[in-house]
């Protein structure tokens, strides 16, 4: 049996060379071995993204972060999705939350700022 570095390496390697659908095959079966492995989740989810699919982008985020409370990047990326969603308070709780973890992240603070704006 593979392990879970091998397959991620190996969905990694496709998702950079642009093969999305070779890089979603690798991570769903990383996925399959290794079912709360953070960043397939998280790299699967940036594969909704890409295809538009918030609502898959928004849940495999948030068991990203349900897996690995520390892994600021998902808080980050949840986020974004969700401000992009029209759902700023919610992007505000998940930069804050990336702020919690990393204090040094700017790009938190500024998007922290700017969903807090978007609320009003």
């Amino acid at each position: 049996m593979a392990t879970a570095d091998h397959l991620f390496l190996q969905a990694a390697v496709a998702h950079k060379a642009g093969d999305l659908g070779a890089a979603e095959r690798a991570y769903r079966q990383l996925l399959d071995a290794f079912p709360e492995h953070p960043p397939a989740l998280a790299n699967l989810a940036a594969l909704a993204v890409e295809r538009g699919d918030a609502a898959e982008a928004e849940r495999l985020y948030r068991r990203a972060v349900a897996a690995a409370p520390d892994f600021a990047e998902a808080h980050f990326k949840l986020g974004n999705v969700l401000r992009r969603a029209g759902r700023p308070r919610e992007a505000a709780a998940a930069y804050a939350e990336v702020l919690r973890r990393a204090p040094d992240a700017p790009t938190a603070l500024v998007n922290l700022g700017l969903a807090l704006g978007d609320a009003g």
